[in-house]
């Protein structure tokens, strides 16, 4: 049945289906995808038409790609990027992190509520990074050491534990396994 467009009729529509305006679209949406280069640098970041947050790597098309937890947030400071979420899957964010890049990467994970800290400073060696009320540290080499800890490590270990932080791990990235120390 063909029924005619009145105002009283468009009113009605308008009622039951609001327009949003893009900026309430965006904050009803709320996703955005991040593009990240071989140096651990954000290349583009950009708000999507879904609410996923998802990192690519090096390119948004045909790159490997991760979903992120919803609320997980990248900043940028003192040259350092930090991804801050919350995820059971923690290891597996950090590890497509670490394989995807040719940087270090350190990640904080407090064990009780998944709450985890990744970053980077961008280099080959050199990352180091701690946050309050984490216990787990994870971190890559993308040098000689590979999946053995350095003096340096075991200098940090000692320092982290006064504050609380109970395990250690390095990442090796060619058999995809943690090793604690």
């Amino acid at each position: 049945m063909k029924q005619k467009l009145t105002r009283a009729l468009i009113d009605e529509i308008r009622k039951e289906m609001p327009v949003l305006s893009q900026n309430k679209e965006k904050g009803v949406i709320g996703g955005t995808l991040y593009v990240i280069g071989v140096d651990g640098r954000v290349l583009y970041s950009n708000e999507t038409n879904t609410d996923e947050v998802l990192v690519s790597m090096g390119s948004w098309d045909g790159a490997p790609t991760m979903e992120l937890p919803k609320g997980t947030s990248f900043q940028i400071s003192s040259g350092q990027l930090v991804i801050e979420g919350t995820s059971e899957q923690n290891r597996d964010i950090y590890s497509f992190l670490t394989q995807n890049t040719s940087v270090e990467w350190s990640m904080c994970v407090d064990s009780s509520t998944y709450h985890f800290f990744a970053g980077t400073n961008h280099q080959e060696k050199e990352v180091s990074m701690a946050y309050s009320g984490c216990d787990i540290k994870y971190h890559n080499h993308q040098s000689e050491y590979a999946n053995y800890p350095s003096d340096a490590d075991y200098e940090t270990k000692s320092k982290l534990q006064e504050i609380g932080y109970k395990e250690f791990y390095i990442y090796h990235e060619p058999t995809d396994t943690y090793i604690p120390y």
